[in-house]
């Protein structure tokens, strides 16, 4: 049953022990270590508690203390505790009380041991209290000054595996028929894991996008220790549509956002990882153009490209993008031609008829302005001749007519 002291996760890996600090009490459970204040404890002839295994030298003796059965108070939170000292009916020598727990400690930046310590009684220099994980000692004190105090041990070297958490009470001698030797109370006993940290890169598929181009966002998550969680996908400040928290896959450690198309310019992207119970948040962030897509401005004409002053000459332009809008300008070498500078695009397509060309040779072009999507572009050119009137001398003795486009 885990769920009874909680686990504290560090979000970084620059911490202290003095600072690390430690969840447990009798109303703070950790998932790690069951039953960490101890107040599952059941009271009876020896005193039991399911979730720790104790071993005294003497039957009938007992570690988990409350004040009605142990007489004292030497709890830091909640009721029950656990305190080391012999009763025994002859004088013994090197007598040992144990109190273990099998416990899982994760893999992350960092695995600390806490608990609390008081030695209200202090009868031998040579008692001493040992914490050992598995048969390694990890801490060891013997008398000291009375009243709780904090122990933080660094057992990073046991994490993400499976060990045995035990702690003993050696005593040299102790004296018959009573509890005259040194007491040491143990209380809140937790294990805190820091979160490894971890690095987020952001990529785009295409890295050079236009307005026309789905985008496929891609964050890798690495450094971490078998990252799990989502991650969050924004345009600048504004989150993705769709890719507000998108899972993480735990093979790739990677997770996708299929953009939309993006408006044209400089886009700021951010790939933020929420983290997890091992894993620190972290976040990347991509430098992206998106350009708008090429226009062609074709330009074309039903009319006679040589004809007499004033007749009117018609120039259709036909405009290809991404539905381009926006106007044309319809040009006379550098010129706009009189009344066709800005002749709006409607579906695609803009006309200028000018009657106003002077004697001799134009070369005429068009010059779409671009939008939003469409870059600016300029036609392929036009070379016209006009006429002088009484330098023509017209078949069939007709006029020229001068109120139509002229054509063969």
């Amino acid at each position: 049953m885990r769920g009874l002291c909680s686990l504290l996760l560090l979000a970084s890996l620059a911490w202290s022990f003095s600072a690390f600090g430690a969840t447990c009490s009798s109303t703070q459970p950790s998932v790690i270590v069951d039953d960490c204040s101890f107040e599952a404890s059941v009271e009876g002839q020896d005193n039991s508690n399911a979730f720790w295994t104790s071993s005294t030298d003497d039957i009938g003796e007992t570690v988990y203390c409350n004040a009605d059965y142990c007489g004292s108070n030497y709890q830091h939170s909640g009721s029950w505790w656990l305190q080391f000292q012999p009763f025994t009916n002859t004088v013994k020598s090197n007598y040992t009380m144990t109190v273990s727990q099998s416990v899982t400690i994760p893999n992350g930046a960092a695995a600390q041991l806490s608990f609390w310590l008081d030695v209200p009684a202090c009868r031998a220099a040579g008692d001493v209290f040992t914490v050992k994980i598995d048969t390694t000692n990890v801490y060891s004190t013997g008398c000291s000054v009375a009243g709780y105090r904090q122990v933080l041990v660094d057992i990073s070297a046991f994490k993400n595996g499976t060990h045995t958490l035990k702690f003993v009470a050696a005593y040299a001698t102790t004296p018959a028929g009573g509890f005259t030797t040194t007491i040491f109370a143990v209380d809140d006993v937790d294990i805190t894991v820091g979160k490894e940290a971890t690095t987020t890169q952001l990529t785009a598929d295409p890295a050079a996008p236009t307005v026309a181009d789905a985008i496929t966002l891609t964050a890798t998550v690495s450094d971490g220790a078998s990252a799990t969680g989502t991650v969050q996908f924004k345009n600048g400040t504004t989150v993705i549509t769709g890719c507000s928290a998108v899972a993480l896959d735990t093979t790739t450690h990677t997770a996708v956002c299929n953009s939309p198309a993006l408006a044209a310019g400089a886009h700021t992207l951010h790939a933020v990882y929420s983290g997890d119970t091992l894993n620190a948040t972290s976040s990347g962030t991509l430098s992206l153009s998106v350009a708008k897509v090429a226009s062609t401005t074709t330009l074309g004409s039903a009319c006679m490209t040589t004809f007499v002053q004033g007749q009117p000459f018609t120039l259709d332009v036909a405009e290809s993008g991404l539905s381009p809008i926006g106007n044309v300008a319809f040009k006379d070498g550098a010129a706009n031609l009189a009344g066709c500078g800005a002749v709006a695009l409607s579906a695609g397509t803009a006309s200028c008829t000018s009657s106003a060309l002077g004697i001799g040779t134009h070369m005429l072009t068009a010059a779409y302005a671009g939008d939003a999507k469409n870059q600016a572009s300029t036609s392929g050119t036009i070379t016209v001749l006009v006429l002088d009137p009484q330098d023509v001398v017209f078949r069939n003795d007709f006029e020229a007519v001068l109120d139509s486009c002229p054509v063969e």
